[in-house]
Protein backbone atom coordinates (compact mmCIF):
# COMPACT_ATOMS: atom_id res chain seq x y z
CA UNK A 1 0.00 0.00 0.00
CA UNK A 2 1.05 3.11 -0.64
CA UNK A 3 -0.36 6.85 0.25
CA UNK A 4 -2.34 7.19 -2.91
CA UNK A 5 -4.35 4.27 -2.05
CA UNK A 6 -4.58 4.76 1.70
CA UNK A 7 -5.35 8.62 1.40
CA UNK A 8 -8.43 7.85 -1.59
CA UNK A 9 -9.80 5.02 1.35
CA UNK A 10 -9.55 7.40 3.93
CA UNK A 11 -11.17 9.68 2.52
CA UNK A 12 -14.06 8.53 1.49
CA UNK A 13 -14.45 6.10 5.30
CA UNK A 14 -14.93 9.68 6.22
CA UNK A 15 -17.51 10.70 3.82
CA UNK A 16 -15.14 13.90 2.85
CA UNK A 17 -15.00 14.93 -1.13
CA UNK A 18 -11.51 15.90 -2.78
CA UNK A 19 -12.63 19.47 -2.34
CA UNK A 20 -13.50 19.17 1.73
CA UNK A 21 -10.32 17.58 2.40
CA UNK A 22 -8.27 20.17 0.23
CA UNK A 23 -10.18 23.20 1.98
CA UNK A 24 -9.08 21.41 5.38
CA UNK A 25 -5.67 21.08 4.16
CA UNK A 26 -5.50 24.35 3.10
CA UNK A 27 -4.52 23.57 -0.69
CA UNK A 28 -6.39 23.09 -4.31
CA UNK A 29 -8.74 20.44 -5.41
CA UNK A 30 -5.75 19.24 -7.85
CA UNK A 31 -3.43 18.64 -5.29
CA UNK A 32 -5.51 16.27 -3.66
CA UNK A 33 -6.28 15.01 -6.66
CA UNK A 34 -2.75 14.38 -8.35
CA UNK A 35 -1.88 12.82 -4.61
CA UNK A 36 -4.68 10.15 -4.47
CA UNK A 37 -3.31 9.91 -8.42
CA UNK A 38 -0.25 9.30 -7.41
CA UNK A 39 1.40 12.13 -9.74
CA UNK A 40 2.74 13.95 -6.76
CA UNK A 41 3.62 13.94 -3.23
CA UNK A 42 2.54 15.76 -0.53
CA UNK A 43 4.78 18.00 1.37
CA UNK A 44 5.81 17.01 5.37
CA UNK A 45 3.45 19.80 6.72
CA UNK A 46 0.77 17.92 4.74
CA UNK A 47 1.52 14.73 5.83
CA UNK A 48 1.54 15.55 9.45
CA UNK A 49 -1.98 17.40 9.15
CA UNK A 50 -3.58 14.35 7.25
CA UNK A 51 -2.10 12.26 10.30
CA UNK A 52 -3.45 14.62 12.75
CA UNK A 53 -6.91 14.89 10.80
CA UNK A 54 -7.13 11.17 10.50
CA UNK A 55 -5.85 10.36 14.15
CA UNK A 56 -2.89 8.07 12.58
CA UNK A 57 0.83 7.76 12.40
CA UNK A 58 2.93 8.46 9.64
CA UNK A 59 4.30 4.92 9.10
CA UNK A 60 0.52 3.78 9.01
CA UNK A 61 -0.48 6.22 6.41
CA UNK A 62 2.60 5.82 4.26
CA UNK A 63 2.97 2.30 4.67
CA UNK A 64 0.16 0.47 6.21
CA UNK A 65 -3.33 -0.74 5.05
CA UNK A 66 -5.55 1.70 5.93
CA UNK A 67 -8.45 -0.82 6.57
CA UNK A 68 -6.78 -3.14 8.64
CA UNK A 69 -5.60 -0.23 10.69
CA UNK A 70 -8.76 1.09 11.01
CA UNK A 71 -10.75 -2.26 12.04
CA UNK A 72 -8.12 -2.90 14.97
CA UNK A 73 -8.88 0.73 16.03
CA UNK A 74 -12.24 0.16 15.65
CA UNK A 75 -12.45 -2.86 17.58
CA UNK A 76 -10.39 -1.04 20.72
CA UNK A 77 -13.14 1.51 20.36
CA UNK A 78 -16.40 -0.64 20.31
CA UNK A 79 -14.50 -2.19 23.48
CA UNK A 80 -14.05 1.05 25.44
CA UNK A 81 -17.47 1.57 24.23
CA UNK A 82 -19.58 -1.20 25.37
CA UNK A 83 -17.48 -0.49 29.03
CA UNK A 84 -18.09 3.10 28.55
CA UNK A 85 -21.94 2.37 28.14
CA UNK A 86 -22.52 -0.43 30.90
CA UNK A 87 -21.00 1.79 33.31
CA UNK A 88 -22.65 4.75 32.46
CA UNK A 89 -25.93 2.66 32.77
CA UNK A 90 -25.28 1.51 36.09
CA UNK A 91 -24.54 5.36 37.08
CA UNK A 92 -27.98 6.43 35.60
CA UNK A 93 -29.60 3.69 37.70
CA UNK A 94 -27.85 5.01 40.85
CA UNK A 95 -28.74 8.52 39.62
CA UNK A 96 -32.18 7.49 39.41
CA UNK A 97 -32.64 5.50 42.43
CA UNK A 98 -31.04 8.32 44.81
CA UNK A 99 -33.76 10.41 43.24
CA UNK A 100 -36.81 8.40 43.68
CA UNK A 101 -38.74 8.34 46.75
CA UNK A 102 -39.63 5.33 48.79
CA UNK A 103 -43.04 4.85 46.95
CA UNK A 104 -41.45 5.17 43.41
CA UNK A 105 -38.32 2.69 44.44
CA UNK A 106 -41.11 -0.12 45.33
CA UNK A 107 -43.05 0.66 42.50
CA UNK A 108 -40.28 0.45 39.87
CA UNK A 109 -39.05 -3.48 42.32
CA UNK A 110 -42.53 -4.41 41.96
CA UNK A 111 -42.82 -3.68 38.06
CA UNK A 112 -39.50 -5.37 37.34
CA UNK A 113 -40.17 -8.50 39.63
CA UNK A 114 -43.54 -8.92 37.50
CA UNK A 115 -41.75 -8.56 33.98
CA UNK A 116 -39.15 -10.89 35.39
CA UNK A 117 -41.65 -13.47 36.99
CA UNK A 118 -43.56 -12.93 33.42
CA UNK A 119 -40.65 -13.80 31.33
CA UNK A 120 -40.03 -16.76 33.79
CA UNK A 121 -43.56 -18.02 32.92
CA UNK A 122 -43.66 -17.55 29.23
CA UNK A 123 -40.06 -19.10 28.54
CA UNK A 124 -41.38 -22.32 30.95
CA UNK A 125 -44.47 -22.88 28.46
CA UNK A 126 -42.57 -22.21 25.30
CA UNK A 127 -40.05 -25.14 27.03
CA UNK A 128 -42.67 -27.51 27.97
CA UNK A 129 -44.35 -27.03 24.17
CA UNK A 130 -40.82 -27.99 23.10
CA UNK A 131 -39.98 -30.50 25.19
CA UNK A 132 -43.43 -32.91 24.58
CA UNK A 133 -42.41 -32.02 20.75
CA UNK A 134 -39.20 -33.63 21.28
CA UNK A 135 -40.57 -36.65 23.47
CA UNK A 136 -42.43 -37.52 20.56
CA UNK A 137 -39.24 -38.03 18.19
CA UNK A 138 -37.83 -40.58 21.44
CA UNK A 139 -39.32 -43.50 19.19
CA UNK A 140 -37.25 -43.03 16.31
CA UNK A 141 -33.60 -41.97 18.18
CA UNK A 142 -31.98 -44.78 20.77
CA UNK A 143 -32.92 -43.90 24.06
CA UNK A 144 -29.57 -43.33 25.28
CA UNK A 145 -28.96 -41.12 22.08
CA UNK A 146 -31.81 -39.19 22.69
CA UNK A 147 -31.79 -38.40 26.38
CA UNK A 148 -27.77 -37.34 25.78
CA UNK A 149 -29.41 -34.51 22.60
CA UNK A 150 -32.56 -33.51 25.16
CA UNK A 151 -29.97 -32.75 28.28
CA UNK A 152 -28.16 -31.06 25.73
CA UNK A 153 -30.79 -28.98 23.94
CA UNK A 154 -32.28 -28.34 27.51
CA UNK A 155 -28.71 -26.24 28.64
CA UNK A 156 -28.83 -24.46 25.68
CA UNK A 157 -32.39 -23.45 26.39
CA UNK A 158 -31.73 -22.37 29.52
CA UNK A 159 -28.85 -20.67 28.38
CA UNK A 160 -30.18 -18.69 25.64
CA UNK A 161 -33.42 -18.11 27.74
CA UNK A 162 -31.02 -16.37 30.46
CA UNK A 163 -29.08 -14.13 27.80
CA UNK A 164 -32.60 -13.24 26.26
CA UNK A 165 -33.98 -12.75 29.47
CA UNK A 166 -30.97 -10.12 30.58
CA UNK A 167 -31.30 -8.57 27.30
CA UNK A 168 -35.42 -7.98 27.97
CA UNK A 169 -34.78 -6.76 31.48
CA UNK A 170 -32.07 -4.33 30.75
CA UNK A 171 -33.91 -2.96 27.52
CA UNK A 172 -37.52 -2.18 29.09
CA UNK A 173 -35.93 -1.15 32.25
CA UNK A 174 -33.91 1.32 30.39
CA UNK A 175 -37.25 2.41 28.44
CA UNK A 176 -39.46 2.40 31.03
CA UNK A 177 -37.35 4.49 33.86
CA UNK A 178 -33.70 5.55 32.27
CA UNK A 179 -34.89 6.87 29.08
CA UNK A 180 -37.56 9.51 31.32
CA UNK A 181 -35.16 10.37 34.33
CA UNK A 182 -31.94 12.43 33.60
CA UNK A 183 -29.93 15.29 35.41
CA UNK A 184 -29.37 18.45 34.12
CA UNK A 185 -27.27 21.41 35.26
CA UNK A 186 -28.62 25.00 35.95
CA UNK A 187 -26.15 27.63 35.65
CA UNK A 188 -26.99 30.48 37.29
CA UNK A 189 -25.10 33.79 36.48
CA UNK A 190 -24.65 36.16 39.07
CA UNK A 191 -23.37 39.10 38.22
CA UNK A 192 -21.73 42.12 41.07
CA UNK A 193 -19.81 45.42 40.48
CA UNK A 194 -16.82 47.17 42.68
CA UNK A 195 -18.73 50.16 44.05
CA UNK A 196 -16.62 52.55 46.58
CA UNK A 197 -17.48 51.91 50.73
CA UNK A 198 -20.01 48.85 49.57
CA UNK A 199 -19.14 44.87 50.56
CA UNK A 200 -19.55 42.24 48.53
CA UNK A 201 -23.27 41.02 49.12
CA UNK A 202 -22.78 37.05 48.50
CA UNK A 203 -19.75 35.59 49.77
CA UNK A 204 -19.46 33.25 46.59
CA UNK A 205 -19.35 35.80 44.23
CA UNK A 206 -15.60 37.93 43.42
CA UNK A 207 -16.17 41.49 42.95
CA UNK A 208 -12.58 42.19 41.89
CA UNK A 209 -11.90 45.02 39.36
CA UNK A 210 -15.56 45.20 38.50
CA UNK A 211 -15.33 41.86 37.14
CA UNK A 212 -18.43 39.18 36.15
CA UNK A 213 -18.41 36.35 37.81
CA UNK A 214 -20.35 32.97 37.12
CA UNK A 215 -21.39 30.42 39.52
CA UNK A 216 -22.47 26.65 37.93
CA UNK A 217 -24.00 24.43 40.80
CA UNK A 218 -25.55 21.06 39.66
CA UNK A 219 -28.85 20.59 40.43
CA UNK A 220 -31.02 17.41 40.12
CA UNK A 221 -33.91 17.53 38.39
CA UNK A 222 -36.43 14.20 37.83
CA UNK A 223 -38.08 14.33 34.23
CA UNK A 224 -40.91 11.85 33.75
CA UNK A 225 -44.07 12.11 31.34
CA UNK A 226 -46.54 10.89 33.63
CA UNK A 227 -48.92 9.40 31.07
CA UNK A 228 -46.36 7.12 30.45
CA UNK A 229 -45.68 6.90 34.10
CA UNK A 230 -46.65 3.13 34.40
CA UNK A 231 -49.35 0.65 33.24
CA UNK A 232 -52.54 0.52 35.11
CA UNK A 233 -51.81 -3.06 36.43
CA UNK A 234 -49.02 -2.55 37.85
CA UNK A 235 -50.46 0.08 39.70
CA UNK A 236 -53.48 -1.72 40.83
CA UNK A 237 -50.62 -4.54 41.81
CA UNK A 238 -48.72 -2.07 43.93
CA UNK A 239 -52.01 -0.73 45.72
CA UNK A 240 -53.01 -4.09 46.08
CA UNK A 241 -49.55 -4.76 47.96
CA UNK A 242 -49.34 -1.71 49.90
CA UNK A 243 -53.09 -2.51 51.12
CA UNK A 244 -51.84 -6.01 52.28
CA UNK A 245 -48.71 -4.48 54.32
CA UNK A 246 -51.12 -2.29 55.49
CA UNK A 247 -52.88 -4.80 56.95
CA UNK A 248 -50.53 -6.46 58.69
CA UNK A 249 -49.19 -3.06 59.89
CA UNK A 250 -52.72 -2.82 61.40
CA UNK A 251 -52.66 -6.20 63.00
CA UNK A 252 -49.13 -5.52 64.27
CA UNK A 253 -50.70 -2.27 65.52
CA UNK A 254 -53.12 -3.72 67.68
CA UNK A 255 -50.98 -6.12 69.35
CA UNK A 256 -48.92 -3.19 70.24
CA UNK A 257 -51.72 -1.17 71.38
CA UNK A 258 -52.74 -4.15 74.07
CA UNK A 259 -48.90 -4.52 74.92
CA UNK A 260 -49.57 -1.00 76.08
CA UNK A 261 -52.59 -1.18 77.93
CA UNK A 262 -50.91 -3.97 79.47
CA UNK A 263 -47.73 -2.05 80.27
CA UNK A 264 -49.89 0.78 81.91
CA UNK A 265 -51.91 -1.98 84.06
CA UNK A 266 -48.04 -3.50 85.02
CA UNK A 267 -47.17 0.36 85.86
CA UNK A 268 -50.59 0.80 88.08
CA UNK A 269 -49.80 -2.41 89.80
CA UNK A 270 -46.22 -1.83 90.64
CA UNK A 271 -47.15 1.10 93.35
CA UNK A 272 -48.27 -1.91 94.96
CA UNK A 273 -44.77 -2.74 95.93
CA UNK A 274 -44.02 0.97 97.18
CA UNK A 275 -42.07 -0.41 100.49
CA UNK A 276 -39.61 -2.66 98.43
CA UNK A 277 -37.31 0.38 97.60
CA UNK A 278 -34.83 0.28 95.32
CA UNK A 279 -37.51 -2.64 93.31
CA UNK A 280 -40.30 0.04 93.27
CA UNK A 281 -38.07 2.27 91.10
CA UNK A 282 -35.81 -0.41 89.32
CA UNK A 283 -39.79 -1.20 87.93
CA UNK A 284 -41.12 2.35 87.55
CA UNK A 285 -37.75 2.72 85.67
CA UNK A 286 -38.23 -0.03 83.49
CA UNK A 287 -42.04 0.41 82.92
CA UNK A 288 -42.15 3.88 81.85
CA UNK A 289 -39.25 3.90 78.80
CA UNK A 290 -41.18 0.58 78.38
CA UNK A 291 -44.01 2.55 77.30
CA UNK A 292 -42.73 5.20 75.47
CA UNK A 293 -40.49 2.56 73.60
CA UNK A 294 -44.38 0.85 72.37
CA UNK A 295 -45.50 4.19 71.83
CA UNK A 296 -42.48 4.52 69.15
CA UNK A 297 -43.49 1.99 67.40
CA UNK A 298 -47.56 2.49 67.47
CA UNK A 299 -46.71 5.63 65.49
CA UNK A 300 -44.25 4.50 63.28
CA UNK A 301 -46.60 2.05 62.46
CA UNK A 302 -49.44 5.04 62.86
CA UNK A 303 -47.89 7.20 60.11
CA UNK A 304 -46.95 3.99 58.01
CA UNK A 305 -50.69 3.07 57.81
CA UNK A 306 -51.73 7.07 57.06
CA UNK A 307 -48.43 7.78 54.52
CA UNK A 308 -47.19 9.95 56.64
CA UNK A 309 -42.97 10.75 57.64
CA UNK A 310 -41.50 10.42 61.21
CA UNK A 311 -39.77 12.28 63.18
CA UNK A 312 -36.61 10.42 62.88
CA UNK A 313 -34.34 12.43 64.80
CA UNK A 314 -36.98 12.64 67.54
CA UNK A 315 -37.97 9.14 67.64
CA UNK A 316 -34.28 8.12 67.55
CA UNK A 317 -33.47 10.17 70.73
CA UNK A 318 -36.37 9.05 72.47
CA UNK A 319 -35.29 5.55 72.17
CA UNK A 320 -31.56 5.76 73.17
CA UNK A 321 -32.94 7.48 76.49
CA UNK A 322 -35.50 4.62 77.28
CA UNK A 323 -33.12 2.12 76.48
CA UNK A 324 -30.83 3.62 78.63
CA UNK A 325 -33.21 4.18 81.75
CA UNK A 326 -34.54 0.32 81.07
CA UNK A 327 -30.69 -0.49 81.86
CA UNK A 328 -30.56 2.04 84.98
CA UNK A 329 -33.74 0.61 85.84
CA UNK A 330 -32.89 -2.91 85.77
CA UNK A 331 -29.12 -2.80 87.62
CA UNK A 332 -30.95 -1.11 90.42
CA UNK A 333 -33.87 -4.10 91.02
CA UNK A 334 -30.79 -6.78 90.36
CA UNK A 335 -28.62 -4.49 93.61
CA UNK A 336 -32.38 -4.99 95.21
CA UNK A 337 -32.52 -8.44 94.78
CA UNK A 338 -29.46 -9.00 97.08
CA UNK A 339 -31.14 -7.96 99.80
CA UNK A 340 -33.94 -10.73 99.72
CA UNK A 341 -34.45 -13.71 101.66
CA UNK A 342 -34.96 -16.66 99.51
CA UNK A 343 -37.12 -19.49 100.89
CA UNK A 344 -37.46 -22.48 98.90
CA UNK A 345 -37.42 -25.28 102.07
CA UNK A 346 -40.72 -27.52 101.62
CA UNK A 347 -40.42 -28.20 105.47
CA UNK A 348 -41.28 -25.08 105.95
CA UNK A 349 -44.50 -23.78 107.55
CA UNK A 350 -46.09 -22.19 104.69
CA UNK A 351 -46.25 -25.70 103.01
CA UNK A 352 -48.93 -28.37 103.59
CA UNK A 353 -49.14 -32.42 103.21
CA UNK A 354 -51.64 -34.14 100.67
CA UNK A 355 -51.54 -38.25 101.68
CA UNK A 356 -52.82 -41.70 100.19
CA UNK A 357 -52.68 -45.07 100.55
CA UNK A 358 -52.87 -47.50 97.49
CA UNK A 359 -52.83 -51.30 97.71
CA UNK A 360 -50.15 -52.96 96.47
CA UNK A 361 -50.68 -55.21 93.42
CA UNK A 362 -47.89 -57.60 91.65
CA UNK A 363 -47.41 -55.66 88.72
CA UNK A 364 -48.14 -52.25 90.02
CA UNK A 365 -45.85 -49.61 88.45
CA UNK A 366 -45.41 -45.74 89.08
CA UNK A 367 -45.67 -43.46 86.07
CA UNK A 368 -42.58 -41.20 87.15
CA UNK A 369 -41.47 -39.05 84.23
CA UNK A 370 -41.55 -35.81 84.98
CA UNK A 371 -41.76 -35.63 88.78
CA UNK A 372 -39.02 -36.89 91.61
CA UNK A 373 -39.98 -39.23 93.60
CA UNK A 374 -38.31 -40.51 96.73
CA UNK A 375 -38.32 -43.98 98.86
CA UNK A 376 -38.35 -44.46 102.60
CA UNK A 377 -38.32 -47.93 103.76
CA UNK A 378 -41.16 -49.00 105.82
CA UNK A 379 -43.21 -51.88 107.34
CA UNK A 380 -45.94 -50.71 105.28
CA UNK A 381 -47.38 -53.37 103.23
CA UNK A 382 -49.14 -51.13 100.71
CA UNK A 383 -48.39 -47.20 99.49
CA UNK A 384 -48.23 -44.49 101.78
CA UNK A 385 -47.70 -41.79 99.65
CA UNK A 386 -46.89 -37.84 100.77
CA UNK A 387 -47.07 -34.93 99.12
CA UNK A 388 -46.06 -31.66 100.71
CA UNK A 389 -46.46 -28.89 98.35
CA UNK A 390 -47.78 -24.93 98.82
CA UNK A 391 -51.12 -24.25 100.02
CA UNK A 392 -52.26 -22.46 96.26
CA UNK A 393 -51.21 -25.67 94.50
CA UNK A 394 -53.27 -28.73 94.77
CA UNK A 395 -51.45 -32.75 94.00
CA UNK A 396 -53.52 -35.44 92.12
CA UNK A 397 -52.81 -38.93 92.47
CA UNK A 398 -54.26 -41.30 89.56
CA UNK A 399 -54.00 -44.73 89.75
CA UNK A 400 -55.67 -46.02 86.79
CA UNK A 401 -55.14 -50.10 85.87
CA UNK A 402 -51.27 -51.02 87.00
CA UNK A 403 -49.93 -47.18 86.77
CA UNK A 404 -49.38 -44.60 89.83
CA UNK A 405 -49.25 -40.92 88.08
CA UNK A 406 -49.00 -37.51 90.04
CA UNK A 407 -50.25 -34.30 88.24
CA UNK A 408 -49.47 -30.91 90.47
CA UNK A 409 -52.19 -28.29 89.65
CA UNK A 410 -52.99 -24.80 90.45
CA UNK A 411 -56.18 -24.11 92.58
CA UNK A 412 -58.60 -21.53 90.88
CA UNK A 413 -60.05 -21.11 94.31
CA UNK A 414 -56.67 -19.45 95.75
CA UNK A 415 -55.15 -17.41 92.66
CA UNK A 416 -56.17 -14.50 94.14
CA UNK A 417 -54.79 -15.30 97.58
CA UNK A 418 -51.69 -16.27 96.06
CA UNK A 419 -51.56 -13.21 93.77
CA UNK A 420 -51.85 -11.57 97.20
CA UNK A 421 -49.20 -13.64 99.32
CA UNK A 422 -46.76 -12.77 96.49
CA UNK A 423 -47.12 -9.22 96.95
CA UNK A 424 -47.18 -9.43 100.81
CA UNK A 425 -43.67 -11.60 100.35
CA UNK A 426 -42.32 -8.99 97.86
CA UNK A 427 -42.73 -5.75 100.42
CA UNK A 428 -40.98 -8.17 103.11
CA UNK A 429 -38.47 -8.52 100.85
CA UNK A 430 -38.62 -12.51 100.76
CA UNK A 431 -38.82 -14.55 97.28
CA UNK A 432 -40.96 -17.80 98.26
CA UNK A 433 -40.54 -20.85 95.71
CA UNK A 434 -44.63 -21.65 96.01
CA UNK A 435 -44.33 -24.24 93.03
CA UNK A 436 -41.66 -26.27 94.77
CA UNK A 437 -42.77 -29.78 95.86
CA UNK A 438 -41.87 -33.21 97.53
CA UNK A 439 -43.22 -36.45 96.64
CA UNK A 440 -42.40 -39.29 99.22
CA UNK A 441 -43.15 -43.04 99.18
CA UNK A 442 -43.82 -45.34 102.37
CA UNK A 443 -43.40 -48.60 101.79
CA UNK A 444 -41.51 -52.14 102.24
CA UNK A 445 -38.13 -52.95 100.69
CA UNK A 446 -40.25 -55.90 98.86
CA UNK A 447 -42.84 -53.47 97.51
CA UNK A 448 -39.88 -50.87 96.64
CA UNK A 449 -38.08 -54.06 94.34
CA UNK A 450 -41.12 -54.83 93.05
CA UNK A 451 -42.01 -51.46 91.64
CA UNK A 452 -39.10 -50.78 89.86
CA UNK A 453 -38.86 -54.27 88.36
CA UNK A 454 -42.40 -53.67 86.93
CA UNK A 455 -41.39 -50.40 85.70
CA UNK A 456 -38.54 -52.05 83.86
CA UNK A 457 -41.01 -54.77 82.76
CA UNK A 458 -43.31 -51.89 81.61
CA UNK A 459 -40.40 -49.69 79.55
CA UNK A 460 -39.59 -53.09 77.92
CA UNK A 461 -42.99 -53.76 76.68
CA UNK A 462 -42.93 -50.43 75.29
CA UNK A 463 -39.75 -50.22 73.97
CA UNK A 464 -40.33 -54.02 71.79
CA UNK A 465 -44.01 -52.21 70.94
CA UNK A 466 -42.16 -49.53 69.43
CA UNK A 467 -39.94 -52.24 67.53
CA UNK A 468 -43.16 -54.47 66.46
CA UNK A 469 -44.69 -50.87 65.05
CA UNK A 470 -41.21 -50.28 63.44
CA UNK A 471 -40.99 -53.81 61.89
CA UNK A 472 -44.44 -53.57 60.44
CA UNK A 473 -43.22 -50.11 58.12
CA UNK A 474 -40.29 -51.94 57.49
CA UNK A 475 -41.57 -54.90 56.45
CA UNK A 476 -44.34 -52.35 54.36
CA UNK A 477 -41.78 -50.59 52.88
CA UNK A 478 -40.05 -53.67 51.26
CA UNK A 479 -43.18 -55.17 50.28
CA UNK A 480 -43.43 -51.57 48.31
CA UNK A 481 -39.89 -51.97 47.25
CA UNK A 482 -40.84 -55.55 45.63
CA UNK A 483 -43.45 -54.17 43.68
CA UNK A 484 -41.63 -51.30 42.32
CA UNK A 485 -38.89 -53.37 41.06
CA UNK A 486 -40.83 -56.09 39.78
CA UNK A 487 -42.54 -52.93 38.00
CA UNK A 488 -38.73 -51.86 36.79
CA UNK A 489 -37.30 -55.28 35.74
CA UNK A 490 -40.85 -55.48 33.10
CA UNK A 491 -40.26 -52.37 31.98
CA UNK A 492 -36.40 -53.25 31.57
CA UNK A 493 -37.70 -56.14 29.89
CA UNK A 494 -39.97 -54.45 27.22
CA UNK A 495 -37.12 -51.75 26.68
CA UNK A 496 -34.73 -54.71 25.67
CA UNK A 497 -37.62 -55.75 23.57
CA UNK A 498 -37.94 -52.78 21.62
CA UNK A 499 -33.96 -52.14 21.12
CA UNK A 500 -33.44 -56.19 19.74
CA UNK A 501 -36.24 -54.88 17.28
CA UNK A 502 -34.65 -51.77 16.14
CA UNK A 503 -31.08 -53.85 15.81
CA UNK A 504 -33.10 -56.81 13.68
Amino acid sequence: MNLADNLKKIRKEHHLSQEQLAEKLGVSRQSVSKWESNLAYPEMDKVLQLCKLFDLNMDELLNQDIKEVSDNKQAKININKYIDDFLEYVTKTIDMFTSMSWKEKLKCLLEQFVIILSMIIIFAIIGSVFDSILWNLSDVISSRIFELILSLLRVIYLIICFILGVILELHIFKVRYLDYYTIIKEDSKKKSLEKEGEEASSKNLSNEEGKIVYQQKSQKIIIRDPNHASYKFIDGLLKCFLLGMKIMVAFLACIACFSFIFLAICLVLSFLFVKTGLTFIGTILILIPSIIINLIVLTILYHFIISKKNKKMRLAISFVISLFMIGIGTGLMFLSFTNYDIEDDVNSSSYMETEKVIPMTDNLYIHDNYYPIEYVESPFNDLKILIRHSNYYQPDIYHHDNMISFHLNTKDSNRMDMVRKIMEDLNEKKLVNYTNYKITIYTSKENMEKLEANKITYQQQQEQKEKEKLYDEINSLHAELSEKEMEIDSLKSQLDFYEREEEE
